[in-house]
């Protein structure tokens, strides 16, 4: 027995078999928006070939990104020094606002993205946990508005850019959105005289603040959640609003000593009519107490008009007589049903007694620790005149 050949090859015919199946071939093409693979769905060769060639699978981390992110933060940074060499100095503003501009917001930069790496690709959720108005309050509390305003607006394009949707989409506008309205929303908070001094209060209505706008969020952009993303939703807006009265609580004593600034909270603190000074005041000097309050309202009045800090004015002006309290009765303000002692003195021990209520007071407040702004009022409020 043998065995024939009836097939014989052709290198010719196969080669043009080849480019006919090749050519017959559809090619693949992934949609905008199309999905490649759903949740517990069998990844097979297919699948798993539509991923790969959408980059998802793609795990080399690139530095591009991050050299973006710089680029952008220093072109900030330039902006805000050109602005200040140009605007600020004009009005003699103090060199550390930009300073303390900049730290705040190296710090938010720097916590944002340690919170952005622990976030899936559908990790959404977790970025609301960031405290979004942090920055904001700090500024809002050390600085001013001005300051508020632009790190907010400036820092929600980049936390929508920091956390990022996806390997397609760089741009998370709904987190954009958070940040911004967040910021605006404790601004607003702020400004309310009774709870610059409240900042549990203030952590409270903050987190029902950013709850409403996470629900708001999620019904526009119509999300696809689940119930147990609203419990979510609901504890890491309390987190997010509670971290970021705590950490301002926290920092803000750092900022004030390190930079000897006496913020608008501190000022509201001191008065308050419970503190210790304020109430040795009214107890032991009502007519010195009652003097201080007109001399607050008429001084806060004059700056005001001529665009000065009213509040330090009038919080300077409570205290600028505390020296009185060493000698309550020789003062005449405090003189009710009694004999005025001065009348039994010879002129030069009056004098002595009277302006020593400077002296006095200045030793008082230092040994209160109190800012010295308001030890330079206490110390200066006779002037240098003939008194």
């Amino acid at each position: 027995y043998a065995v024939v050949q009836n097939y014989f090859y052709d290198a010719t015919k196969t080669d043009e078999q080849k480019d006919k199946a090749y050519d017959s071939v559809e090619p693949v093409k992934i949609l905008q928006g199309q999905v490649l693979v759903e949740k517990g769905q069998l990844v097979d060769h297919e699948v798993y070939r539509n991923l790969e060639l959408a980059g998802v699978l793609n795990t080399d981390k690139s530095v591009l990104p991050f050299v973006g992110l710089g680029v952008l933060v220093m072109f900030i940074f330039a902006a805000l020094l050109y602005f200040y060499r140009n605007n600020e100095r004009k009005h003699g503003k103090n060199p550390a606002q930009l300073l303390i501009f900049s730290l705040v917001y190296i710090l938010s930069i720097v916590m944002i993205k340690g919170i952005s790496l622990l976030t899936t690709v559908d990790g959404d959720v977790l970025s609301f946990v960031f405290p979004a108005a942090l920055g904001t309050m700090l500024l809002k509390v050390l600085l001013d508005d001005r300051y508020a305003v632009s790190f907010t607006l400036m820092f929600s394009i980049f936390g929508a850019i920091i956390f990022n949707d996806d390997a397609t989409n760089n741009f998370n506008a709904s987190i954009g959105i958070y940040i911004l309205m967040s910021g605006f929303s404790a601004i607003l908070l702020l400004s309310i005289n009774q709870l610059r001094t409240r900042l549990f209060h203030l952590g409270l209505l903050l987190s029902l603040a950013q709850l409403i706008i996470i629900l708001g969020l999620v019904l526009t952009m119509d999300l696809q959640v689940s119930n147990i993303d609203y419990v979510y939703y609901i504890v890491e807006a309390i987190l997010s609003g509670m971290t970021s009265a705590i950490l301002t609580i926290g920092l803000l004593p750092f900022f004030e000593s390190t930079f000897g600034i006496l913020s608008s909270m501190k000022l509201v603190e001191l008065s308050n009519p419970n503190h210790p000074l304020l109430r040795k005041i009214l107890t032991e000097t009502p007519g010195t107490y009652h003097h201080s309050v007109m001399v607050a309202n008429l001084a806060e009045a004059a700056c005001e008009a001529i665009g000065a800090n009213g509040l330090l004015a009038r919080v300077g002006c409570y205290y600028h007589d505390i020296g009185k309290t060493k000698r309550p009765q020789f003062f005449i303000e405090n003189q009710m049903s009694i004999e005025n002692p001065h009348d039994r003195l010879q002129p030069e021990t009056s004098k002595n007694i009277i302006i020593a209520h400077v002296t006095d007071g200045v030793k008082i407040l230092r040994k209160h620790k109190m800012p010295k702004e308001i030890i330079e009022i206490a110390e200066q409020h006779h002037g240098t005149g003939l008194l």
